[in-house]
């Protein structure tokens, strides 16, 4: 089993830990200078020396001090660096957002046309076997007019194909090319049923 790894300690916690340790040790200096009893000449050089020390504390204070806050200071940078690149974050989520539903809403239209399409290629088809039925309905939907929609409708599955893929909505293009598709099998049947319809002279 493999042991877990080390955690590493941040500047800033090294920092803090360096000057605690300093300051522990200068408090038993200080505390040592105050509990010495003057009453020897040993203890009174002795008590000098602490003395003494105690005299370079900001010597030895003032890089660790310094060191401290120069990790404070990384890590406030850091921080504000983090909070910058979160707020841009969130402008391009909205954008991506917004993008995303109105690709989804042309989807949408594309897809209700397919079935407005589907019914219309229906009723022409239907209408093409009756030609020959003259008690059959005089109403019938332009075969012109049904070749344009096609052609509007496959040309706008390809934009919204090209716009999705272009902005990296794999799976919104996937579906539009797959709508552009049924299009062009509509299209296809269509070109079938007017073969009889066209000899029936019913269009010029």
């Amino acid at each position: 089993m493999s042991k877990p790894a080390k955690k590493t300690t941040s500047k800033l916690i090294e920092a803090a830990m360096a000057l605690e340790e300093e300051l522990r040790r200068m408090g038993g200096v200080a505390k040592e200078a105050l509990r010495l009893p003057l009453d020897s000449e040993r203890n009174l050089e002795r008590t000098q020396e602490k003395l003494a020390e105690l005299g370079t504390v900001d010597d030895k204070m003032q890089p660790l001090v310094n060191g401290l806050m120069s990790a404070v200071n990384e890590l406030v940078q850091e921080q504000q660096a983090q909070a910058a690149a979160i707020t841009e974050r969130a402008e391009e989520f909205q954008r991506r957002s917004e993008l995303f539903q109105q690709l989804m809403v042309r989807y949408a239209g594309l897809g209700q046309a397919s079935q407005e399409l589907n019914n219309i290629v229906k009723a022409f088809a239907n209408l093409a076997k009756q030609s020959d039925d003259t008690s059959a309905p005089a109403e019938a939907p332009s075969l012109d007019k049904i070749q344009e929609l096609m052609a509007l409708l496959v040309e706008n599955a390809k934009e919204l194909f090209q716009a999705a893929r272009a902005e990296g909505f794999e799976e919104i293009a996937r579906q539009s090319d797959q709508l552009r598709q049924q299009f062009l099998s509509a299209r296809n049947k269509l070109t079938m049923v007017t073969v009889p319809y066209n000899q029936s002279s019913m269009v010029p």
